[in-house]
């Protein structure tokens, strides 16, 4: 069975976004999410890659990174 890790980021009212924007900044929290969906805990790094899902206007706001694909909804 394979394994999956999911990361939600929602506001206290269940938001997603807010003008364009994530509804809160916190360094942390966002070095936190790089370093989760960068990093690649097996022997087999080279042939993985992680993925991360977004709405077309948060793809924006995240840098390319060869350690994950991306699938743009929307």
């Amino acid at each position: 069975m394979q394994k999956w890790n999911v990361i939600i980021a929602v506001d206290t009212k269940n938001g997603i976004g807010m003008n364009g924007n994530i509804p809160w900044k916190n360094s942390l929290d966002m070095d936190y999410f790089r370093y989760v969906t960068s990093y690649i805990p097996t022997p087999n790094r080279d042939k993985k890659k992680n993925l991360l899902v977004f709405g077309s206007r948060t793809k924006h706001g995240i840098k390319d990174d060869p350690k994950r694909d991306t699938i743009v909804l929307g």
